[in-house]
């Protein structure tokens, strides 16, 4: 192998390292910081969380000498280990010989003076390396610190918060977030970076405090990586995968699902903690009586000559969500969810949307596609990509506006709760993986869901989408007697993009 410049290379080339797909998005997010920013990862257990960054460690003083960076941990052993793993690799006789020929040396020379060692510190807490300038000799090429450590007029370039938090500290929430906003963060300041990598300990941890913040939008961005993926490459034939699957299989990981049990698994693996239930608003108790284990998304369509809606809930860069609702008089049913990641364009987007319609079109009639409207989605609910498939499809396009509508009583997700209640909602729940795990997510997002979260914050994609297409079900069909078409129902609900109000395409409700 040969460093090319780049961190695949670079780790393959020194430590014989292959990094999975999801550890090179980490490091490029790290590239890409603005200074003064935090990035937020949220890793699975045993998947080379605090490897990566100690390979970054040592790629950055590889190629700048001058680099400075801290480690900080729930406690200063942690922090230690870390430090010292790194300091290691830098040994002229440790496991890594031609990364230290390549762009060391590292350590002190043999043989140098005592007065010449105490000006290279050189510890499993704290060390410079050998090429630093010493234009400042407060600022050690890597600290290590825990969390109630001092801090004291020094700087960083880059400061890692490694496991921050465990069970044992799940009860100092509020003096560690204290310390990391008061200290930690100051060592950075406004011309390094802060990242922030660890695994969901429990409600109101470190991780959801800065999560949920929304005096850091802008600021903090947050990354999760859920130990199962869906491949959508065969639209047909969708497919649960590890993360990791150089390391894992879905095997290995279904084991380790039933030793850890279901609250830690999605807590711990999946990234989705539940809330606590006594404050939910939505519960098990409301919710999995709609559960149809007669139904599902991988193998079963919509009913013939059914009506359907499609919602979409778009995002560029993050995660964008497609669902497929079937609808009736007295019940909404979700006939298909598609989600995609880190989509780049519109155009990508549009292909998603297209999938599901088609999908659904095969037998029965989608009359209408819902998109969320705010920001850059107002240009994509009129993309010409979108009116080809209106036109194609003859189906109606819905812009939805959200704002606080969201949390309201009469029309707010909140109030998909009677809904529920009522078994006006069905949800697949056959026994193949594939529908277990999507309308998993589902639920756990529903769980979740609190009044005043934000989306880039918390994960309510899926939600969003159901009550997209809910809003639109309610106000057509409810409460309509048997017999009488909703074609000329309309209410005063957060539509826009007709002067009209809800027009139902022609013949779309022909019996």
């Amino acid at each position: 192998a040969k460093w090319t410049g780049d961190h695949a290379s670079f780790g393959k080339t020194y430590f014989d390292m292959d990094y999975a797909t999801f550890q090179l998005s980490w490091l490029n997010e790290i590239d890409n910081m603005r200074p003064g920013n935090i990035v937020l990862s949220l890793w699975p257990p045993e998947h080379g969380k605090t490897t990566t960054y100690e390979n970054l460690a040592c790629e950055r003083l590889a190629t700048n000498p001058n680099w400075r960076g801290t480690v900080a941990s729930e406690n200063l052993t942690i922090a230690k280990k870390i430090v010292g793993r790194i300091k290691n690799r830098m040994e002229p006789a440790g496991p890594f010989r031609k990364y230290v020929k390549d762009f060391g040396p590292f350590r002190p020379a043999v043989g140098m003076a005592a007065d010449e060692t105490v000006a290279q510190p050189w510890s499993s807490q704290y060390f410079n390396v050998y090429r630093k300038s010493t234009h400042d000799e407060r600022d050690y090429s890597l600290m290590a610190l825990g969390w109630k450590s001092s801090i004291v007029s020094t700087r960083t370039d880059h400061l890692h918060l490694d496991d921050l938090q465990s069970v044992n500290t799940i009860n100092d929430t509020n003096k560690l977030e204290d310390w990391v906003r008061q200290d930690a963060l100051s060592r950075p300041g406004e011309h390094g970076i802060t990242s922030i990598a660890g695994t969901r300990v429990g409600e109101d941890d470190i991780y959801e405090r800065f999560a949920d913040d929304p005096n850091l939008d802008g600021i903090l961005k947050v990354i999760k990586f859920p130990a199962i993926i869906t491949d959508y490459t065969d639209i047909h034939n969708p497919v649960q995968k590890p993360l990791w699957p150089e390391r894992y299989t879905m095997e290995m990981l279904e084991r380790q699902k039933r030793k850890v049990g279901e609250e830690a698994w999605n807590r711990n693996y999946m990234q989705n903690p539940a809330a606590n239930r006594k404050n939910a608003t939505f519960t098990p108790a409301n919710v999995e009586s709609c559960l149809n284990p007669q139904i599902s998304l991988l193998h079963h369509r919509a009913t013939a000559k059914s009506i359907c809606y499609v919602t979409l809930d778009p995002a560029i860069g993050g995660i964008n969500c497609v669902m497929g609702l079937e609808v009736g008089q007295r019940k909404l049913t979700v006939r298909a969810i598609r989600e995609q990641s880190n989509l780049s364009s519109n155009e990508q987007i549009m292909s998603e949307l297209n999938q599901v319609v088609w999908m659904l079109n095969q037998t029965a009639q989608v009359t209408d596609v819902v998109i969320e409207s705010m920001n850059f989605q107002r240009g994509l609910a009129r993309d010409e990509r979108l009116q080809d498939m209106q036109k194609h499809y003859g189906f109606a396009i819905r812009e939805h506006l959200t704002g606080w509508n969201k949390y309201d009583e009469n029309i707010g997700v909140p109030s998909m709760v009677t809904s529920f209640i009522k078994g006006e909602i069905e949800l697949p729940w056959a026994e193949d993986d594939y529908t277990r795990h999507e309308i998993g997510e589902l639920l756990r997002q529903l769980y979740a869901w609190k009044p005043k979260a934000r989306g880039s914050k918390l994960r309510q994609d899926r939600v969003m989408a159901l009550w997209f297409g809910w809003i639109l079900w309610r106000n057509r069909w409810k409460n309509i007697p048997d017999g009488i078409s909703p074609s000329g129902f309309k209410r005063n609900v957060p539509w826009a993009g007709t002067k009209s109000g809800l027009i139902v395409p022609v013949g779309a409700f022909s019996k």
